[in-house]
């Protein structure tokens, strides 16, 4: 009985060091994947929002302006011709690394779904002037958050990569001006070696 105990008790603790390496090993697999891959993954929505957080930080002009402000998340839009594009995955990053600041408030995330559904948008998917009032009329927010995923093909170094470049900006809601304005890129192989 005493030998059942001990080899059930060895098994499960090395079946629990299995799983560790496991979730230790899917960071370094994500990592690799990024590099690689020719598609869009989780970890570049991380870096890209993680990007457009440390950007508006350093503007310190943005940064004092938000502070205590309501502000309406504009889903940022999927511009790439790639219906499948995680947009929706990106803008969970990006809103959730923004809430993490703490400095100014989100209109809750219903709420602004439902408004830009009831919202005409200009051809470029943005939100427009008159959009703009309404949305500062409804909610109360000081600031509009909006922007888009665009993608090209580029050639670096003699390779063909695919560029996603991210803009990303907040406008005022009242006076419709644009007050941080930041593009950030990423680049993906499709010519692997």
């Amino acid at each position: 009985m005493k030998k059942i105990i001990a080899i059930t008790s060895l098994l499960f603790l090395f079946g629990c060091s299995g799983v560790n390496s496991i979730i230790a090993d899917s960071e370094k697999v994500d990592e690799k994947a990024m590099i690689i891959t020719d598609e869009w993954a989780l970890g570049d929505s991380q870096k890209v929002a993680q990007g457009i957080v440390e950007n508006f930080k350093s503007d310190l002009n943005a940064y004092e302006k938000l502070k205590g402000k309501k502000v309406f998340y504009a889903f940022l839009q999927n511009k790439t011709d790639e219906s499948y594009f995680p947009i929706d995955e990106f803008n969970v990053e990006t809103r959730t690394k923004l809430e993490d600041i703490g400095t100014f408030y989100l209109v809750d995330e219903n709420v602004s779904a439902k408004i830009i559904e009831k919202l005409s948008y200009q051809n470029d998917g943005m939100v427009g002037t008159e959009a703009s009032s309404d949305i500062y009329q409804r909610t109360g927010a000081s600031y509009i958050i909006q922007g888009g995923i665009s993608k090209k093909m580029v050639v670096i170094d003699g390779r063909k990569v695919k560029e996603y470049s991210v803009m990303f900006s907040i406008n005022d809601a009242a006076r419709d001006v644009e007050i941080f304005r930041t593009i950030l890129r990423s680049y993906k192989n499709i010519e692997l070696e």
